[in-house]
């Protein structure tokens, strides 16, 4: 065998082990929902809770039936970040990217691909398993906890649908086929969280240009569904990425040192 041969073999030997050994503060992480639900803006679905569902929905339609409203669907998501390595919760800026991904399979009505779905950061505490459209927790409608711009004014659904920032995190585009994930950039979001500039209470996505009152074209609805943390597929949930910097740079320099070795004694 002859030494550069070697040396490539030892290259990728000690590159593999080291990239193995090197703490999860170089590999980042990668999370699982804490929480998830969707909820649901019309009259008669404003109490409906999903958090047991195996999916989670964005939707913006004027529904055409008896009623005749707009029909939204917002989904909320909670990560919880205590899993991430120290080094990253003492120094957020060691954080080169997060990505929140979603997959999406279906889009059972109007076609929603190329419409915009954004990124709000969540401001008031919910419940998974009772939050719904006119409250963050609305156990069997005893005693519900308002969102807080939530009345009971006509229609049903105006206002409520979550507390949130009006700043857009995040935004991305629908795919044109389902079958498909779709991801967005949260970095500035999560950061915030870990730094603690503002409470981690999780992130709405929505439409961004959702139907408030009758469009004149009859019945619509843009309709995108994505698998949730109660899916069966567990490769199929959604997940948040969080990558540190030093990731790169460990085995970037890595290789470049073991490189070096090898270009030295091959001139012998």
């Amino acid at each position: 065998m002859r030494q550069a041969e070697i040396h490539t073999g030892l290259l990728i030997l000690v590159t593999m082990s080291l990239a193995g050994w090197l703490p999860a503060t170089a590999r980042g992480a990668v999370l699982e929902p804490a929480a998830d639900n969707w909820i649901n803006s019309c009259s008669s679905g404003c109490t409906v809770n999903g958090g047991a569902d195996a999916e989670i929905r964005v939707r913006t339609s004027w529904w055409g039936g008896q009623t005749k409203e707009p029909k939204n669907f917002r989904s909320l998501l909670q990560f919880d970040l205590a899993s991430l390595p120290p080094a990253i919760q003492a120094d957020p800026g060691l954080i080169t990217s997060a990505t929140l991904g979603l997959y999406y399979w279906s889009a059972p009505h109007d076609d929603p691909a190329g419409r915009t779905y954004v990124v709000h950061r969540v401001t008031n505490s919910w419940d998974e398993m009772n939050s719904t459209w006119q409250a963050r927790d609305d156990y069997q409608e005893a005693s519900p906890v308002y969102w807080d711009p939530f009345n009971t004014g006509v229609p049903a659904y105006q206002p409520g649908g979550g507390d949130f920032a009006s700043t857009v995190y995040a935004t991305a585009a629908v795919p044109h086929s389902t079958d498909t994930w779709m991801t967005w950039n949260v970095t500035g979001l999560v950061r915030e969280w870990v730094a603690g500039t503002h409470a981690n209470l999780g992130l709405i996505v929505k439409d961004a240009s959702e139907i408030e009152g009758n469009p004149g074209s009859g019945a619509v609805s843009y309709h995108a569904r994505f698998r949730s943390r109660d899916y069966q597929d567990t490769g199929l949930r959604p997940y948040l990425e969080v990558v540190p910097e030093p990731a790169t740079i460990a085995l970037v320099g890595l290789g470049t040192v073991a490189l070096a070795v090898s270009r030295r004694r091959g001139r012998r």
